[in-house]
């Protein structure tokens, strides 16, 4: 039979169970920890490479590829991919390129006076200008085939002629001895010539200036007629800059008569402006005597008459009475009507 005592146990675990459901239905439920697995292989992942989610929170390294392989976005190990190249990508506006990837782009062609590589730059459209020198232009202004101009400068004006000037004319009216019968009578070498040229020191010597190896009374030129001068031309190559030589000047003999002289020696045939040629060369002569001396140097030499090296010149002769302060047209010829006038040179070797 039940006790009291029992009674009172059953009444109490009573007491303590209601307690204890009062109490769970004032307050929060408890928590429960959610338990993950993660995953411990990249082959459950299906990965070849790179770095994977574990699933948990974790990463799973999956190494990486050999070569030539690479490692995909998908942790794959696969062949690389080529992504080709645009025609904006390699800079080209015109032309035929490679993309990278062993195809080609066509980037187009040019327009207008531009063509492809035209200004230097390889696939750019571009215009190479002319120059004046492949145009064969020597001045003005001309296109230079891109859009633009070109000034291939002003034409250089001639150089004036000296010897054409009015001051350094023979007289007016005079004639020039050159050749014919009796115009140089003697030349080295070959003695009477009657038609040896006057105009050229070869030409009467056949010796290059100065010539005459110091030939004594073979070296003539004579038959001057009234009005008429010498212009002897020569290149002083032949006479050393430091040297200085001689030309003598002697009677012809009989049949032809000696008259004053006076004498040049200028960058101009026929110039008798004496002044001027004072200042030019500082070679003028007053041959009055009969045996006279022309003295020629070299630029290193202290000769009043000093010449250039290899430098062209005229020996100027003319007879007259003139003095050397006579104006070239007031000069007047000394040589009667009807009589030769004339005169031997002899010129030396230079000393």
């Amino acid at each position: 039979m039940v006790t009291f005592h029992h009674r009172k146990i059953f009444i109490q675990g009573l007491l303590v169970l209601a307690i204890a459901l009062a109490t769970l239905s004032c307050g929060d439920q408890p928590e429960e920890t959610p338990h993950c697995t993660p995953q411990v292989s990249c082959e459950a992942v299906e990965a070849e490479c790179g770095e994977v989610s574990d699933g948990c929170g974790g990463v799973l390294d999956c190494g990486e590829c050999s070569a030539p392989l690479d490692c995909s976005p998908s942790n794959q190990c696969e062949e690389e991919l080529c992504e080709p190249k645009t025609c904006a990508d390699l800079g080209a506006t015109c032309g035929t390129v490679e993309d990278g990837c062993g195809g080609q782009l066509d980037c187009g062609e040019c327009s207008g006076s531009d063509t492809c590589g035209g200004g230097g730059v390889a696939n750019q459209c571009g215009c190479e200008p002319t120059s004046c020198e492949l145009a064969g232009a020597e001045c003005g202004t001309i296109p230079d085939g891109c859009g633009g101009e070109l000034d291939c400068g002003d034409c250089e004006e001639e150089p004036e002629d000296l010897c054409e000037q009015p001051s350094v004319q023979p007289p007016e009216g005079w004639t020039r001895l050159t050749t014919g019968t009796f115009s140089c009578l003697f030349r080295a070498g070959v003695g009477i010539d009657f038609d040896a040229d006057c105009s050229t020191w070869e030409g009467i010597w056949n010796l290059p200036f100065p010539g005459g190896n110091g030939l004594p009374q073979r070296l003539g030129i004579g038959r001057f007629s009234p009005e008429e001068y010498l212009a002897i031309g020569f290149n002083t190559e032949g006479l050393p800059q430091d040297k200085k030589i001689d030309i003598r000047h002697t009677g012809p003999g009989s049949g032809v008569q000696v008259t004053q002289r006076l004498a040049t020696i200028s960058a101009c045939p026929g110039n008798f402006d004496f002044d001027a040629v004072e200042e030019e060369t500082g070679c003028v002569f007053d041959l009055t005597l009969l045996i006279s001396r022309i003295h020629i140097g070299g630029i290193d030499t202290d000769e009043d008459c000093r010449l250039d090296p290899d430098s062209d010149y005229y020996l100027n002769i003319i007879h007259t009475d003139s003095s050397l302060d006579t104006s070239v047209n007031d000069l007047e010829s000394n040589c009667p009507p009807d009589t030769f006038c004339g005169v031997l040179y002899n010129p030396t070797s230079p000393e």
